[in-house]
This record gives C-alpha cells, sequence and structure tokens, in this order.
C-alpha cells in the first residue's frame, strides 16, 4: 500500500506542477502590472524568455518544414506571435499586433508556410 502511494507520487508532483505553472502563466498574462512588458527586446532569445516566463499563453511545434516553433502571447499589451523557422541559421521574428483569430488559423492551417507567407509575413510590426 504504501509503495503504491509512492509511486504515484511523480504523477501526482507533476500534475501539481502542471496545475502551478498554469495559474503562474494566467497571473502572468493578465497585465495586473507585476511585471511591466518591455517596450523592445535586444535579442529573439530574450524576447522568447520573458515572454514565455510571463506571457505566452499558448505555443506549438507544428509538423512543417518550415516553421520550428510558434508561440502567441494574447494576454500581452502587443499581442504578440514568436515564430522560430526551420532554416540553418534559424531565423527567428517576433511579430505584434497580430489578433487572436489570426493565431488561432494558424493552428489549424494545412501549411503553416503558406499560412505565415499569406496572411502574416509583410502585415503585421516585427523585430528581432
Amino acid at each position: 500500500m504504501i509503495a503504491s502511494a509512492f509511486s504515484s507520487a511523480p504523477g501526482i508532483l507533476a500534475s501539481r506542477l502542471a496545475i502551478s505553472l498554469m495559474l503562474l502563466c494566467f497571473v502572468g498574462c493578465g497585465g495586473n502590472g507585476i511585471t511591466e512588458e518591455p517596450k523592445s527586446f535586444p535579442s529573439f532569445d530574450t524576447a522568447s524568455v520573458w515572454y514565455s516566463d510571463h506571457a505566452i499563453t499558448e505555443q506549438m511545434t507544428p509538423s512543417s518544414t518550415a516553421i520550428a516553433w510558434a508561440g502567441y502571447c494574447g494576454n500581452s499589451n502587443r499581442k504578440v506571435l514568436l515564430i522560430a523557422f526551420t532554416s540553418k541559421p534559424s531565423k527567428r521574428y517576433v511579430y505584434e499586433g497580430v489578433p487572436g483569430e489570426v493565431w488561432a488559423a494558424f493552428k489549424a492551417a494545412d501549411s503553416k508556410g503558406k499560412f505565415y507567407n499569406s496572411t502574416i509575413k509583410g502585415r503585421y510590426r516585427f523585430g528581432l
């Protein structure tokens, strides 16, 4: 009985950790003034770390030959989409002002690269 309680402990701990991380993200994403969103970032890595810690509401690693990773910060002040490409060296961009509907359509698109080229590239302010 004691052994079975301990064997399920890692699963319980993982569940509690996941819930804690979701709550932290929810609090951090709420724009409650705990951490002010920087006006700019010196690099994609700095931006992705800050948004991962404070504002990413969703992320994905799509089955795509063009896009390696994408994250969306729908609760940030700027509605930020972060995209990393599969190219070597990887091209990585932070797009501002991307509506949630565009993120939803991006996730649902059969071809993430084609969707990016037709709907995101050249239409939103970007940096890095």
